[in-house]
């Protein structure tokens, strides 16, 4: 298995208010972060061991948006998507094919 060091880092948003919003479909939901920041993210496949302390938020099928407070910030395309967060700005979205 792969580590999550293993795969890019991609920027994600930021927030005054510590959380992003993610779509997908007719499902909203709010990402809580520990502190005001700019958020990155691992960009993750299926091959990728996701570590015990993140834990699973979010789960979609065929795409994902995310907003933060000024508009949509990050988009992805995949069969299923799952997004894992972690500490106060650890994030994962796993994306499998």
């Amino acid at each position: 298995m792969k580590s999550r060091k293993d795969y890019k880092k991609v920027s994600i948003g930021s927030s005054d208010i510590a959380s992003l919003t993610c779509r997908s479909g007719m499902e909203a939901y709010v990402l809580h972060f520990g502190i005001d920041a700019d958020y990155e993210a691992y960009i993750v496949d299926d091959e990728c061991e996701i570590p015990d302390f993140y834990e699973k938020e979010f789960e979609c099928s065929y795409w994902l948006k995310i907003y933060d407070d000024y508009g949509l910030t990050f988009s992805i395309d995949g069969k299923k998507i799952i997004v894992y967060r972690a500490k106060d700005c650890g994030c994962i979205i796993q994306v499998i094919n």
